[in-house]
């Protein structure tokens, strides 16, 4: 039974069907589930745990932040500095080791 098409323009017609699924697929693809939920003025509720886990994620940076800033405007340690005369070493009087 011979519709009137050739092989070949049947395998024309094919390719080009084949090329324009591929090309439809591949805008297609590129939408996720927040486009379509937007078509219908929707919008997806983040979940408490991605809340909780963003929030501990501030406090956590900002703790690092205050302790790097109080480190650095620390004063140094007699132990790093020994000569360095702080104005309670000048308070303490001298006592030689073993001294009661």
């Amino acid at each position: 039974m011979n519709l009137g098409f050739g092989s070949k323009k049947m395998q024309k017609s094919a390719r080009n069907v084949g090329k324009m699924l591929r090309k439809r697929w591949n805008e297609v693809s590129e939408y996720d589930i927040d486009d379509v939920l937007e078509l219908f003025g929707l919008q997806r509720m983040p979940r408490p745990t991605s809340r909780f886990l963003s929030a501990l994620g501030l406090v956590l940076g900002g703790a690092a932040v205050g302790v790097a800033i109080g480190m650095m405007l620390s004063p140094p340690s007699r132990r790093s500095y020994p000569h360095v005369q702080t104005p309670s070493h000048r308070a303490q009087p001298h006592q030689p080791v073993g001294a009661p």
